[in-house]
């Protein structure tokens, strides 16, 4: 809503009270009028976050040969505001002296209405005249030699504009429209300008002045508001008002009610004001002002509006291939939605939706275009689950599309079983996780045990993953039985695969053995050769485990080709990988960095994040033992964040323990104490023991090498508490230690 003031004032970021009344010098007021002030707004209560965009637009209407200007945008971005405060600009005025015309055309012109408006201003007569080209050249005759603004607000067509282009050689030309056709129609290319929505900070320091008390009650809430609307300055104004309204402000309960009622879209399409430079008075939904952009479209485009409600809105971005697809739209169609600002084409042809227009789109979006749009994602995703980069760039479609999927449908399986290869490698395991909990539960609902035996094998993978490897025990045991019941012998096969896995990094090496061994029979029997390979690959990494490094290279270099042969990629990197780790604990570091060398671009190829940072570890810990510390740091450095992009916090336990031993070597004991108590505080965090057991000796060392012999005891009587009950095997160096450190005391 807008109101003509006596004293407004204008709010920027960061400014100083000092500052605000000089920009209040910038716009004149009343009675600081030229002698034609024609059909002007006044200036509106608040306006923020456009000074750039304003001193842009004087300084192109200031330039010579009576230039012509045109600014278009979304529905309720701003534009006619924007066109008000070029009005009232004490520079542009300065210059056209004689004054601005205001003209409001609106979706139905009244061209006539207007230029008799205009001529009453100028002092002729023109109601005689029959036609609008002789009235626009009387007028163009009274306007003479003239310095005058003419302000073309809201035009919806070409026509009305361009007779209205009627002024002098001293005169300049502002239009405003929702069409880009239109705009360019006016102006030139190069003087056509998009007004786009705030900035961040803009939107959020507008919302706070107009609903202080919302702001101060919630600020995170409140500027989620405005991050949904798209920061789209009407449906700030509007929610602002309604925030602000003293029946909503006198509780604090009222308050909070009021944003989470603001947190639906359709309630916030409700919201209603008075449309800027409108003389009929009538209030306006959101919803309404951006429908307006509608009326005229054809059917097939209509339709197509509001099918694309089946998208993911900004920043997430679709093609026209899926466009065209899901919405039964064409090239042209998406060219003329583009040309009413409907919807957004990138420079590399992306589309993207503003999140307000999405919101109405929505409100009509046939059930067919949701169907489709998650049935399009699918099937791009199925046609390569390798290719990591390509799936990246539709995850966000991806996402968006799981969301709309009803909780009970088995296309949640689907999701989960399709997208299991990118997000393990991206490290997505919140997304993962999630979806899994619908999965599993669609499954059984849907009486179908496979696939919840199939989700439950996924838990198990994930929280192994993250270090949980007693809670992915639990579901890789919940899911066994299943699989038989229901004759998945793969399924069966895999999942013993994977408890033994579990098992071996517990330190149960025998238990771990004897199920690998059980296995090999099974993936044989299927002719699973992958399997069988996976099965000999963690036979050879139970005997690395039991310092037979010998017999483990056996086993690595016979599987090695077989994962070559079957393209088996990462099959191949953890092979590789695991063939460094034994010539490392053979002390042969030179061999151990070739393997190692060879196997980080294959991760790297594959995006799989997680076996990028576990050898960037790995060439760390060479440098480390090589006493190349500064190397060493580099490489941990290097996996760290990509570990914590993951939010794998058990990686990130270890890598900070490594740093901390780097560091500890260099004698520089208070960021090694550092790193190590920040360790410890993860390994807690996520009842790692037997990670916790392994800092705590760190920590131990640390003190005792510092002469704080009973904070080192601490630290052992704590490890050793741990390794007792965890049956760990490290159990007795820990008690030595602690026996000779007691002795000294």
């Amino acid at each position: 809503m807008t109101t003509e003031l006596q004293s407004p004032i204008y709010h920027q970021p960061n400014w100083q009270v000092e500052n605000v009344y000089q920009t209040i010098n910038n716009y004149i007021l009343p009675a600081e009028r030229p002698p034609l002030w024609v059909g002007v707004p006044g200036l509106p209560a608040h306006f923020v976050g456009r000074d750039a965009l304003l001193d842009n637009l004087v300084n192109r209407l200031l330039q010579d040969g009576a230039p012509s200007v045109a600014i278009h945008g979304l529905p309720g971005v701003g534009k006619s505001t924007v066109a008000v405060m070029v009005a009232h600009h004490k520079r542009l005025l300065a210059h056209f002296s004689d004054g601005v015309l205001w003209a409001g055309l609106g979706i139905n012109a009244d061209l006539p209405s207007i230029l008799n408006r205009w001529a009453t201003a100028l002092e002729i007569d023109i109601t005689e005249l029959r036609t609008d080209a002789e009235k626009t050249q009387a007028i163009r005759d009274a306007i003479g030699h003239k310095r005058l603004l003419l302000v073309i607000d809201d035009a919806w067509q070409s026509d009305p504009a361009i007779a209205l282009h009627c002024g002098g050689d001293n005169c300049a030309y502002l239009l405003t429209t929702r069409d880009k056709g239109v705009a360019r129609k006016f102006a030139s290319a190069e003087q056509t300008v998009e007004i786009p929505v705030l900035a961040e900070e803009s939107a959020h320091l507008l919302l706070s002045i107009l609903a202080p008390e919302a702001w101060v009650a919630n600020t995170a809430a409140a500027a989620g508001l405005a991050d949904a609307v798209g920061r789209l300055p009407l449906a700030l104004e509007l929610l602002g008002g309604y925030l602000a309204a003293p029946e909503n402000t006198a509780f604090a309960e009222l308050i909070s009610e009021s944003l989470e009622e603001m947190a639906d879209p359709e309630r916030r399409l409700e919201l209603a004001s008075r449309r800027l430079g409108d003389l009929s008075g009538e209030f306006v939904t959101l919803q309404a002002t951006i429908a307006l952009s509608l009326e005229s479209l054809p059917p097939p485009a209509l339709s197509g509006f509001y099918s694309l409600g089946a998208f993911a809105p900004k920043p997430a971005k679709f093609d026209s291939i899926a466009a065209q697809t899901v919405a039964g739209v064409n090239l042209r169609i998406l060219a003329l939605l583009s040309a009413r600002n409907l919807m957004e084409i990138d420079p590399d042809e992306s589309l993207l939706l503003h999140q307000t227009i999405a919101d109405v789109a929505r409100t009509r979006t046939p059930s067919e275009a949701i169907t489709s749009h998650r049935e399009h994602y699918l099937v791009r995703v199925k046609d390569d689950r390798e290719d990591w980069q390509v799936i990246e760039a539709v995850y966000p479609q991806i996402q968006w599309a799981w969301q709309q999927t009803p909780p009970g449908d088995p296309a949640t399986v689907e999701f989960v079983d399709i997208l299991s290869t990118y997000q393990t490698r991206r490290g997505l395991w919140a997304d993962r996780l999630t979806w899994l909990e619908v999965a599993v539960s669609a499954a059984e609902s849907n009486a179908d045990a496979k696939s919840q035996a199939r989700m439950l094998h996924e838990f198990g993978y994930v929280y192994s993953a993250l270090g949980e490897k007693e809670k992915a025990l639990g579901y890789y045991e919940e899911a066994l039985p299943l699989s038989r019941q229901v004759g998945d012998r793969r399924g069966e096969a895999t999942t013993m695969g994977n408890i033994g896995s579990i098992y071996s990094v517990l330190g149960e090496k025998e238990k771990a053995l004897v199920y690998f061994l059980l296995v090999l029979p099974l993936f044989s029997q299927m002719r699973d050769h992958r399997g069988e390979a996976v099965t000999l690959h963690n036979v050879g990494g139970i005997y690395a485990d039991l310092g037979e490094n010998e017999k483990a290279l056996e086993y690595f270099s016979e599987v090695l080709p077989l994962f070559r042969q079957m393209e088996d990629r990462r099959g191949e990197a953890m092979t590789l990988n695991n063939i460094g780790l034994a010539y490392r604990s053979l002390d042969e570091m030179e061999k151990a960095l070739r393997y190692y060398e060879q196997v980080l671009p294959l991760f790297r190829q594959m995006g799989d994040r997680s076996g990028e940072a576990m050898v960037l570890n790995n060439i760390g810990g060479v440098y480390d033992a090589l006493g190349e510390a500064k190397e060493a740091l580099g490489y941990y450095g290097d996996a760290l964040p990509l570990i914590r992009q993951m939010r794998d916090r058990h990686g990130e336990a270890t890598t900070l323990n490594n740093i901390g031993g780097v560091y500890s070597g260099l004698g520089e004991k208070e960021k090694a104490l550092q790193t190590f108590e920040k360790a410890l505080e993860l390994r807690i965090e996520i009842g790692d023991k037997f990670g916790e057991i392994v800092t705590r000796w760190w920590l131990a060392t640390l003190y005792q090498s510092d002469g704080d012999f009973a904070a080192a005891v601490a630290e052992l009587e704590k490890a050793l508490s741990i390794a007792t009950e965890v049956h760990s095997p490290n159990a007795a160096a820990i008690n030595r230690l602690l026996t000779q450190l007691n002795a000294t005391q």
